[in-house]
C-alpha cells in the first residue's frame, strides 16, 4: 500500500520511480500509449490524406504518408471487408497499431500515416508485419514502390 504523501519526491521513492517525466506516476518509462490526438478519426482527414499524400506499397500493404503541421504522427487504418471475417480485420488493426506505438520515434516525424491492409495480410506475424513496414518507412529507396496517388475532384 502507498503512503499519502504531498511530497512528490517521497511519492516516487515509495513507487521506485527514478524520475519525473512520461508515465502518470511520472517515472521515467517512456510513454507507448496510442492516444486519441495520434488516431485520424474524421473521414475529412482521410480523404485529404488518399488525394494528397504520397503511396508506398509493399506485397500486404499500402500506406499512405502526408506531412502535418502538429508536430507529432497520427495514424489510421483501413482494413476492408474483403479481407476477412472481423476477427481477422481486427487482428490486423491491432498487429498496425502496436506496429505504430512501438516504433513512434523511429517513423516519419509529422506525418499523417494511413495502413491500408491487402489480401494475405492477416496471415502475417507481427515479426512480419513488423519487418514489411519497416522496409516501407525507415528505408526509402530499397523495398517499394513510391507512387503518387491519383487526384480525383469531386
Amino acid at each position: 500500500m502507498v503512503r499519502k504523501s504531498s511530497n512528490d519526491a517521497e511519492k516516487r521513492e515509495e513507487r521506485d520511480c527514478p524520475s519525473e517525466t512520461a508515465c502518470s506516476c511520472r517515472c521515467s518509462m517512456p510513454s507507448y500509449t496510442l492516444k486519441r490526438h495520434e488516431r485520424i478519426r474524421k473521414r475529412g482527414d482521410y480523404i485529404t490524406i488518399y488525394r494528397q499524400g504520397v503511396t508506398r506499397e509493399s506485397p500486404h500493404f499500402r500506406v499512405t504518408l502526408l506531412p502535418n503541421a502538429l508536430g507529432w504522427s497520427r495514424i489510421g487504418i483501413t482494413v476492408s471487408k474483403k479481407i476477412g471475417t472481423a476477427v481477422q480485420r481486427n487482428r490486423i488493426k491491432r498487429r498496425l497499431r502496436e506496429y505504430f506505438r512501438l516504433h513512434k520515434g523511429v517513423h516519419p516525424r509529422s506525418h499523417d500515416i494511413v495502413f491500408t491492409a491487402k489480401p494475405g495480410a492477416d496471415k502475417l506475424s507481427c515479426a512480419e508485419v513488423s519487418r514489411e513496414l519497416d522496409a516501407v518507412l525507415l528505408h526509402p529507396g530499397m523495398h517499394h514502390t513510391v507512387t503518387p496517388t491519383v487526384q480525383h475532384h469531386a
